[in-house]
């Protein structure tokens, strides 16, 4: 006979609190338990949630769960709506366990619980760590934002290319671009083959419903010039993550967060007139204008990329915060 659900609560029969034997894992979040009485129950551990069937690292859930508690008897405490924390036999809470450990993720979907504060630094300093699901179930998609030319007349329009491209081996969903224009300029027009855009004001997002391993996504990004100087437009990416509906067996990262945000310049100039200059000589290997206008890592599509400090102006744009020789490095935003 299948075990039954165990709930507790208001208007429940049964105390908050209560010892049970585990005897078998349903899946990576619930656990099948047997109470004093000798009935069987069906626990959801309040709090998280584990990928599901077929989708990535449900086998590993489950066995580490298995692994962790089968056969021990533990504490269950009321959570509320059918849900239950679970301490093992050790003292250690169980869902924090899974979550620590980068087998589970926060319940983003179920019930507000008690112990949230506690749960989402655990999974923090997982998903920071690498560890579990967020190294096994993790996707790279980069955005790139290329303008058609390098000099435009002031007040002409400045065109860019808007790329998308999933560089890693699981598809990623759900995935929306934001656009911003710079300061005194705003967008003309925002399209995407296979997507949809929108202009709201100030910023541009385009969304695209999913993207397949090593498939790119394309669009145009037009705005316009006010004056002569350097113009940069920026584009950042996030996609959809999570375990359970609506997104399946989405990915729950993404690996590369270096490539989600990038810019796009170009040199604004009056015609008869010479163009700014476009590249600063303290980047050598790259091309980056010097200010102003002010440019950060964001604005730019260069990472980790040379920056000397034996130049009569070292490092115009502060791109080197650490003042390691390597501009827009991890420390360096």
């Amino acid at each position: 006979m299948a075990a039954i659900a165990l709930t507790a609560g208001a208007g429940a029969k049964g105390p908050a609190e209560r010892h049970a034997r585990v005897v078998g894992v349903a899946r990576g979040d619930t656990l099948l338990v047997r109470l004093p009485s000798g009935r069987p129950a069906r626990v959801r551990i309040a709090g998280i949630a584990t990928p599901a069937g077929r989708d990535c690292y449900a086998p590993a859930a489950r066995a580490r769960l298995r692994a962790i508690s089968s056969g021990t008897t533990v504490r269950l405490a009321a959570a509320g709506n059918g849900r239950w924390y679970v301490t093992l036999p050790s003292g250690v809470d169980l869902g924090r366990a899974l979550l620590a450990d980068g087998f589970a993720q926060l319940d983003a979907w179920g019930p507000v619980f008690a112990r949230f504060p506690d749960y989402v630094q655990s999974e923090q300093l997982a998903q920071s760590g690498s560890k579990g699901l967020w190294r096994a179930c993790t996707t790279d998609v980069a955005t790139t934002l290329t303008p058609a030319k390098d000099v435009v007349a002031t007040g002409a329009n400045a065109t860019f290319a808007l790329g998308v491209t999933n560089k890693g081996a699981l598809a990623a969903a759900g995935i929306a671009v934001d656009l911003r224009p710079p300061a005194g300029s705003s967008f003309v027009s925002v399209d995407a083959a296979g997507g949809s855009c929108r202009i709201a004001g100030w910023h541009a997002t385009c969304v695209f419903a999913s993207l397949a391993p090593g498939a790119t996504a394309s669009g145009t990004v037009v705005v316009t010039t006010l004056r002569a100087g350097t113009l940069a437009v920026r584009a950042a990416e996030k996609f959809a993550w999570c375990t359970r509906a609506p997104c399946g067996s989405t990915p729950v990262a993404d690996s590369n967060r270096q490539n989600d945000i990038a810019g796009g310049f170009l040199a604004v100039g009056d015609l008869g007139t010479p163009p700014p200059v476009l590249c600063a000589d303290s980047y050598p290997t790259v091309c980056v204008p010097p200010p102003p206008p002010r440019l950060e890592c964001n604005d730019i599509p260069f990472k980790n990329f040379q920056v000397r400090r034996d130049v009569a102006r070292p490092d115009p744009q502060h791109l080197d915060n650490n003042e390691d020789g390597v501009g827009c490095t991890f420390d360096d935003y």
